[in-house]
């Protein structure tokens, strides 16, 4: 009987301890679970914080490029505008402390010399007369006038016989001489060539291009 006690006390000390062990190796592992979870939140965290941290310093990078952009420009437009102002001024100054000096100005325009082509007349036409020429005709026996055909040389005997005179009454053939007036004269057409004939002589015109103030450079 005791022994059994001793054995009941043993197994329930022995269940105790396994149970033990049990809930420490249970309570370990949430542990772990804890702390694990508890590093990504941190790392989270952080990385959350970072993200901000560069945004925040991109948009204050980003901020002053266009702070500077902003004034560079605003200088740029004032410095502009002093110039256009100063320029104005120059010229109200320029205005109001002179009178205009106009000049005339001028373009010198140069204008070729104008030519055409023109026949020119060498030499007239005109008739030359022949010289005297000799051909065959007929001859009168008696007067010895020259004819040049044989219808003339009939004629002739005709006429004399008619005048009452009848001397002219024999003809031969011969070499009779033609005067130039009894000829057709030579004509000669006119000889002549083209050429280029000055009509106007190169000239230089000079123009007006309005006035200009010698001193502030102002036009009208």
């Amino acid at each position: 009987m005791k022994s059994n006690q001793i054995l009941m006390v043993g197994a329930l000390a022995l269940s105790m301890i396994l149970s033990g062990c049990s809930a420490s190796s249970t309570s370990e592992d949430v542990k772990d679970d804890k702390t694990t979870e508890t590093a990504k939140k941190a790392d989270s965290k952080k990385s959350k914080k970072e993200d901000e941290k560069k945004s925040t310093k991109e948009k204050k990078e980003l901020s002053k490029t266009e702070t500077k952009k902003n004034t560079v420009e605003a200088v740029e437009a004032k410095e502009t505008s002093k110039t256009e102002n100063v320029k104005e001024e120059t010229q109200t100054q320029n205005t109001q402390q002179h009178t205009h000096n106009w000049v005339a100005q001028t373009q010198t325009i140069h204008h070729d010399a104008v030519y055409e082509t023109k026949y020119v007349v060498d030499q007239p036409a005109y008739d030359e007369l022949p010289d005297w020429k000799d051909v065959d005709g007929y001859i009168c026996d008696n007067c010895h006038q020259e004819m040049f055909t044989l219808e003339e040389a009939q004629m002739h005997v005709q006429v004399s016989a008619a005048m009452g005179s009848g001397k002219c009454k024999s003809y031969h053939a011969g070499i009779v001489r033609i005067p130039p007036g009894a000829q057709n004269p030579i004509h000669h057409d006119e000889v002549g060539h083209n050429e280029q004939v000055l009509v106007q002589e190169a000239w230089d015109e000079t123009v007006s291009n309005g006035y200009k103030c010698s001193i502030c450079g102002a036009t009208k």
